[in-house]
């Protein structure tokens, strides 16, 4: 009955991995299309769970399947665990250092001095994928100065967390304060800037 339940769940976790990498690797949606890019997920679906069950299959050979199985589910889990609470195994301060980190690369951008290729490249540093491209196709640079940077509240959500600080800028010849919040996910082996809006 156990080595049943641990074959099931075993097949499951390999399928949601294997289809966690289709996801995020995948460049066969985003055609447009809802009912073509909801083909082409629920076919991967069935594929990536073909290949956990070939696995399963392929793993009747080795003699120490079961605990093999059983390995591989709790490291599978703790896998899953990390992705969706990532925020939660770094100390609130290594948090805060990396926001500030983040925040002082955007406003980097405001120097008129620096060439195209260096502002993808603190674009690409600072934020993630989807907000860098917006950032240098938009030419969406900020134009002030930062001066100072201190933060107001920090929390977790989940996967990401979100900080709110109060900037103070230098615009042309005049400092103002401005309070943001900034949401940070991680992106590759770092927190990157996923969002920005402005508090009143």
């Amino acid at each position: 009955m156990v080595r049943y339940l641990i074959k099931g769940v075993f097949i499951f976790l390999v399928t949601l991995f294997l289809f966690y990498l289709f996801l995020k690797y995948n460049q066969l949606s985003g055609f447009g299309h809802l009912a073509i890019d909801l083909f082409i997920f629920i076919g991967a679906f069935i594929f990536t769970f073909i290949i956990a069950s070939l696995i399963d299959i392929w793993m009747d050979k080795i003699h120490f399947k079961f605990t093999l199985q059983l390995i591989c589910s709790l490291l599978l889990i703790l896998f899953f665990v990390y992705k969706m609470f990532t925020p939660y195994f770094y100390t609130e301060q290594h948090l805060k250092e990396n926001a500030m980190d983040k925040i002082e690369l955007y406003y980097q951008l405001s120097n008129n001095e620096l060439s195209e290729e260096e502002r993808i490249n603190l674009a690409e540093a600072s934020h993630t994928e989807l907000m860098a491209f917006n950032l240098t196709y938009l030419n969406r640079y900020p134009e002030e100065e930062l001066v100072e940077i201190e933060v107001k509240d920090f929390r977790r959500y989940y996967y990401q967390y979100h900080i709110v600080v109060e900037l103070e800028l230098l615009k042309q010849t005049q400092l103002v304060k401005e309070t943001n919040r900034y949401i940070f996910t991680r992106e590759g082996f770092d927190f990157k800037i996923g969002g920005r809006s402005f508090i009143d």
